[in-house]
């Protein structure tokens, strides 16, 4: 009896003195960080610029019309020796303590990308308040703050608007390149495979008629579009590839969910039908004969018909169909024929993950060639197939055509 009284009076103590949390961090306290942008402070200086988009809450929770011209975001920078040392500087410069785990995006301005991205891997790494699971992207033809200036039309956070905007192009359009920075550390730990990430740019949009003197604006000045991928040779950026050769990497990847292809029209020259694919397998496959490495890529293609932009029998025969799928099926192997143009004749970079393949399929192969992969896929043949099919036609198999009088 006294041992249990003696545990009770121990315990009650215990959840006393444990209330609370010792290393609490109220809100009000707080710079949420929703993107982030990376260059070198000039062209002349070594060192990490890192610029910051900070969410002002009390802007986002105002319903009141006239508080909706001010920006939803504060962009700040700071400069350092290290990306670690650049974030802590941030610290000069805001009054609140910024906080990183809502950061969904890290930019990386072109020249910073040419030179070699590794230094500031540790930092997005390593730190606890990070995240692996932000979009890495690049911007064309800029820096990384300059781009962090540019907002969307239809969403006050830029952050939010990039990440839908990168959403619906991966689902219904299929160019762009899952651009984690877990999936690009990965691909650069990985042998065999050379990392890709989604290219921005930077849209001009000037607004009409003259604007000075204006204290407040309601349109968009510069905005934000998706442009191809930035293709790296290990840690540096080596080139771009177009939002054609993206998808062609994209369907040997097995990575496209859904998109529209044109074709020609089934009984009408210089008249078009678009097809929508509904569902694609791509597969790469590398083999060795007499030492000598080939891949081949293979994909099937389902898509139903969506629009015609001329008349077409109702009851269309089977050949006329039939030239359909086979112009379905040459779309995209021209595609991924123009993808492993860039990627072998331009870029000397595998995407594909060929590599990765030879080493998983015949290690023996990946380990007389993998010191030399890099020429080696600039010769690897690789043999393309593809097979089409149309699944459904609609409700139509005729144009929508306006009314005729008699």
């Amino acid at each position: 009896m006294k041992y249990q009284i003696a545990m009770l009076i121990i315990f009650v103590f215990l959840s006393m003195v444990s209330v609370g949390c010792w290393d609490r961090r109220e809100i009000e306290t707080l710079a949420f960080i929703s993107i982030v942008g990376i260059d070198r402070p000039d062209a002349a200086t070594d060192g990490i610029r890192l610029s910051a988009q900070i969410i002002k809450p009390f802007v986002i929770g105002t319903e009141e019309p006239g508080d909706l011209q001010e920006r939803p975001f504060w962009l700040t920078s700071a400069d350092g020796r290290t990306a670690g040392e650049a974030s802590a500087n941030l610290r000069e410069e805001s009054p609140r303590i910024p906080f990183w785990a809502h950061n969904t995006h890290v930019v990386v301005g072109e020249e910073f990308a040419r030179e070699g991205v590794a230094e500031i891997l540790g930092f997005f790494t390593r730190d606890p308040e990070t995240r692996r699971r932000v979009h890495m992207l690049v911007v064309r033809e800029a820096r990384a703050e300059q781009l962090l200036q540019a907002e969307f039309e239809l969403q006050r956070l830029p952050a939010l608007g990039l990440e839908r905007l990168l959403l619906a192009s991966e689902r219904f359009i299929g160019t762009t390149v899952s651009s984690e920075l877990h999936d690009f550390v990965m691909a650069l730990e990985t042998e065999g495979l050379e990392p890709a990430v989604t290219a921005l740019r930077i849209v001009d949009r000037p607004p009409e008629g003259d604007i000075e003197g204006e204290l407040a604006r309601d349109e968009v000045c510069e905005s934000i579009r998706i442009d191809g991928t930035a293709v790296f040779s290990s840690d540096r950026m080596v080139g771009w590839m177009d939002r054609g050769e993206s998808r062609g990497v994209a369907w040997a990847r097995d990575r496209i969910q859904s998109t529209k292809i044109i074709v020609p029209h089934p009984t009408q020259e210089d008249e078009a039908a678009t097809l929508r694919v509904t569902d694609a397998a791509g597969r790469m496959e590398v083999e060795v004969q007499d030492g000598q490495p080939s891949a081949r890529v293979t994909v099937n293609a389902c898509a139903d018909l969506v629009e015609l932009t001329a008349p077409a029998d109702p009851f269309l025969d089977y050949r006329k169909w039939q030239a359909m799928e086979e112009d379905l099926a040459g779309q995209i192997e021209s595609e991924i024929h123009d993808a492993l143009r860039a990627a072998q004749d331009r870029l000397s970079a595998d995407v594909f993950g060929f590599g990765q393949c030879l080493a998983r399929q015949h290690p023996e192969v990946w380990e007389d060639v993998r010191a030399d992969w890099s020429d080696e896929f600039r010769e690897l043949p690789v043999q393309v197939k593809v097979q089409g099919e149309i699944r459904e036609s609609g409700l139509l198999m005729r144009a929508v055509q306006p009314g005729r009088e008699e």
